[in-house]
């Protein structure tokens, strides 16, 4: 499928955070290697955090714009998260439109974070088509935009009825969804502002032009088939958007501090030994389970790089889709196992269950941790294939700007 053509001029705006810009500017540098044009507008704060990121600047097509900091600073988010979603929410819009009217050439399209419903707005208001961009699971967000088919969780206390149970399964009422439960989606529905919000992303949601995800097809056939057969607008999968796995930033991204020490430890080390922590990067554990999780780790003995701000997993869900990306990772694709399942007095699991579960996955002659290595492998050479020429991804981003283009011809 040929690429598209230079013409076609792209505005991208990501919700305001790391988990949702950095693979909104995969997306771009995606998008910019099939030619299109691409201004990428984050707030001022963001710039300079972007600047500041270990890795390398984007291609001449994508322009980096801002809008001021009508929001609360990133390093104060969590402190008050139910006020930062209202700014985003409400402060946003009106200074991103006044951006519009400085940009040149006319965009074609905007491509918007999900998260943003003011951005449809926007794009409806001037007759922009809007593409909306969802980097979360399309699994979490057929439930989400679902929700009204589920009984209970649209009350206003969110309540599982008497004859129903928090593990019953939500294909019933959703399909495409084999191992996604009722108790996944609770916690969230249940806090006040951030539900209201999402509830609120999701009745926009029909209002957009296209809808995009990060996901790859071959990861979530069932739920994407699911969607596209019952939307009234196009559905792509676009994904994944990691920036290590794009064909044109193909070098290593450097760590902080002496990366040559860090590399040359892990060339040291025996093939599969080393256990790789990471704990995102907002949601934070408490400090007791952060220790149990240390004790834990120390106990289990194998070596372990903990990176605290390809591959098994060890699932830890506290928030948001986090519950339903464990669940889909531990029952449906069979690549980890479950943390939370352990959680024991005061909400924190012990030293000892995690230090049994890291045993678990790290057993190398064990034939549960073969299959998950199996599986895991499989799924990366299928994520790769999904972005190279004639993949899924990639058949998908052409088609999306072909069908802009001819939107706008």
């Amino acid at each position: 499928m040929a690429a598209a053509s230079s013409t076609c001029h792209l505005v991208a705006v990501p919700y305001p955070g790391r988990g949702h810009i950095n693979p909104m500017m995969c997306l771009c540098r995606l998008l910019a290697a099939h030619g299109a044009l691409v201004t990428f507008v984050v707030t001022e704060e963001w710039l300079a955090l972007l600047r500041a990121t270990p890795a390398p600047p984007p291609p001449a097509a994508i322009r980096l714009r801002t809008i001021p900091n009508v929001i609360p600073s990133e390093s104060g988010r969590a402190a008050d998260f139910s006020g930062f979603l209202d700014a985003v929410f409400t402060r946003m819009g009106d200074p991103f439109e006044r951006l519009l009217d400085e940009l040149e050439p006319a965009p074609a399209a905007i491509v918007a974070d999900s998260y943003l419903p003011w951005a449809v707005a926007v794009g409806n208001r001037r007759g922009i088509p809007v593409a909306s961009l969802f980097t979360m699971s399309a699994a979490f967000f057929s439930v989400m935009y679902h929700l009204d088919r589920v009984p209970g969780l649209l009350r206003p206390q969110v309540s599982v009825p008497d004859h129903m149970t928090g593990e019953d399964l939500l294909a019933q009422w959703i399909p495409g969804l084999p191992s996604l439960r009722l108790a996944d989606f609770i916690p969230l529905l249940r806090m006040k502002t951030p539900s209201e919000r999402v509830l609120e992303t999701f009745s926009w949601i029909p209002k957009a032009q296209i809808v995009l995800f990060t996901t790859f097809y071959e990861l979530e056939p069932r739920v994407l088939d699911s969607l596209r057969s019952e939307l009234s607008f196009p559905v792509y999968s676009v994904g994944p958007c990691i920036p290590y796995m794009l064909p044109q930033v193909n070098s290593s991204i450097p760590c902080s501090g002496n990366e040559d020490d860090y590399f040359s430890w892990l060339d040291s080390q025996t093939e599969r030994s080393v256990l790789y922590v990471s704990l995102g990067s907002f949601l934070s554990v408490s400090n007791l389970q952060m220790e149990e999780i240390a004790m834990g780790l120390c106990a289990s003995q194998p070596k372990f790089l903990w990176v605290a701000r390809g591959v098994p997993m060890l699932t830890f869900p506290l928030l948001w889709d986090q519950i339903a990306n464990s669940r889909l990772v531990v029952e449906e694709w069979k690549v980890g196992l479950g943390l939370k399942e352990k959680l024991g007095d005061a909400n924190v699991i012990g030293r000892d269950d995690i230090a049994m579960l890291v045993k678990r996955l790290m057993e190398s002659n064990g034939l549960e941790s073969a299959e998950m290595r199996r599986r895991s492998t499989e799924l990366r050479m299928a994520s790769l294939k999904a972005i190279e020429e004639g993949g899924s991804s990639c058949n998908g981003i052409i088609t999306f700007l072909h069908g802009l283009m001819k939107c706008n011809d």
